[in-house]
């Protein structure tokens, strides 16, 4: 498919488009797969664009055009395609003002220090269905939310870069991930000191940097696994307040823990599991949640996992009726009503409990059980039953003969 480069400021639908870096501007038709590139100018998203999953819009030097320039995303437009950066300080998306925008692709910060993927000083919504990924340059993050009362939606991994951090949250708003977010070199999602409501559903997992730092005052809620690195924490909390599913000590003996709190803020995580050689989950004032499904997970040294329960929890406990009647068990707090006959009650070769039945009924107890019935009935209702002598007797009588 073809790389478009601009050859003026404009929007998108004008003519403003080359097939070569210095070609004559015309209009151009896209199709899944084109690549556009900013060539140094500034182009207006004016309209939605689709260039398919594997088209992409770029401000580098692809086809040897002049670095810079960016895309700029007006109110309402959705941009199919994946984002990269180039190696200048500006960013290859931006969105201003009050407005919203949607990106359905992958972003992914550039070469140079600053170069981001998306620059978002809207306080408008955005959305992001693609995975967000720092560059290679220092600060080269994917995003940047620079706007407060902004609303970000992403569907997707977030990543750090060899330089760059993958999110980079600037101002107060509402986020929401639906993904995994791993740090690298570079922190995964970094939150500045600001108000933020966060919600994560995913595994975060710390590197040789933090998979999450959050300095902020607002709350976050992750619904999945936080993971230590090899030397950064897979989550750091600032002052806010967090509530983690579970925190889990990294693989290695000297790795760092799942998440780290400080003093300042309120952390509390359902369950605690420590690392395959025992790096431990937690670090700093970290309490449980108020839950019955609290548990700790640690590993013996032949490396096979003991969980420990809540004794509240029926979730790894058998039920009351599958336990023998009487056997008290949880701790003492169930009692099992599970009522279990003898093997001298049950039929020979059923099984029962943990052997089989032994009852069993002899021919010969059947014969005398059949002749005491047989007398029973002849010495009882038998003996009143009518015979032909007596019903003809009663019927002579009758008629007087």
């Amino acid at each position: 498919m073809p790389t478009y480069f601009a050859r003026s400021n404009g929007n998108v639908n004008a003519a403003i488009w080359a097939t070569t870096p210095g070609g004559t501007a015309a209009s151009a038709t896209f199709v899944s797969g084109d690549v556009l590139v900013a060539n140094s100018f500034t182009v207006t998203l004016n309209v939605s664009t689709d260039l398919g999953s594997t088209g992409e819009v770029r401000n580098d030097t692809t086809g040897g055009a002049t670095a810079g320039g960016s895309f700029s995303l007006s109110n309402g437009v959705t941009l199919t395609a994946n984002v990269f950066a180039g190696s200048t300080s500006t960013a290859c998306i931006s969105v201003s003002g009050t407005a919203s925008a949607s990106v359905v692709g992958n972003i992914t910060g550039g070469t140079g220090s600053s170069a981001v993927g998306v620059s978002f000083n809207s306080t408008g919504t955005f959305s992001v269905t693609g995975s967000i990924t720092g560059g290679s340059g220092s600060n080269s993050s994917g995003l940047v939310m620079g706007a407060n009362s902004f609303t970000l939606t992403v569907t997707g991994n977030i990543s750090g870069g060899s330089g760059g951090v993958g999110l980079v949250v600037q101002a107060s708003g509402t986020l929401t991930v639906t993904g995994n977010v791993t740090g690298s070199t570079a922190v995964g999602v970094t939150i500045a000191t600001v108000a933020v409501t966060a919600t994560f559903t995913g595994t975060i997992t710390g590197a040789a940097a933090s998979g999450l730092t959050n300095a902020g005052s607002g709350s976050t809620a992750i619904s999945g696994t936080v993971v230590g690195g090899v030397s950064a924490g897979g989550v750091f909390t600032g002052s806010g307040s967090a509530t983690i599913t579970r925190a889990r000590g990294g693989a290695l003996a000297s790795s760092a823990v799942g998440v780290s709190a400080s003093a300042s803020g309120s952390v509390a995580v359902e369950s605690i599991e420590y690392g395959d050689l025992g790096a431990s989950p937690t670090s700093g004032p970290i309490r449980l949640t108020d839950n019955s499904s609290n548990v700790a997970v640690m590993y013996r040294f032949n490396t096979t996992k003991k969980t420990l329960v809540d004794t509240a929890s029926t979730a790894l406990l058998p039920a009351a009726s599958n336990v023998r009647s009487g056997v008290t068990y949880n701790a003492g707090q169930t009692t099992g009503t599970c009522a279990v006959p003898g093997a001298s009650s049950v039929l020979v070769g059923v099984p029962v409990d943990n052997t089989v039945g032994t009852a069993s009924v002899s021919s010969t107890a059947i014969q005398s059980a059949c002749d005491a019935a047989i007398a029973a009935f002849s010495s009882g209702r038998l003996a009143n039953v009518a015979t032909v002598a007596s019903t003809g007797q009663q019927i002579a009588n009758a008629f007087g003969s």
